[in-house]
């Protein structure tokens, strides 16, 4: 049976350390997606929101020139 290979202890921290910037860096990633996602939802929901305010507001410059001028 093969024995475990061994280590010194700073090549052991080097491997934790590694470790530690690769969850950070997995981290990071994983919340740049989850925001990217968000924000593909909701860009649909911003556009009809600026067309019904656009609607709106010409609607109210239309309405005060035909107030105004009849």
């Amino acid at each position: 049976m093969p024995s475990e290979p061994r280590f010194p202890p700073i090549e052991l921290e080097q491997i934790h350390a590694n470790i530690g910037k690769l969850m950070a860096e997995t981290a990071k990633l994983n919340a740049e997606a989850s925001k990217s996602a968000l924000e593909r939802k909701q860009f649909p929901m911003m556009v009809v929101a600026c067309l019904i305010g656009a609607m709106g507001a010409a609607t109210g410059v239309g309405l005060t020139f035909l107030l105004k001028f009849h």
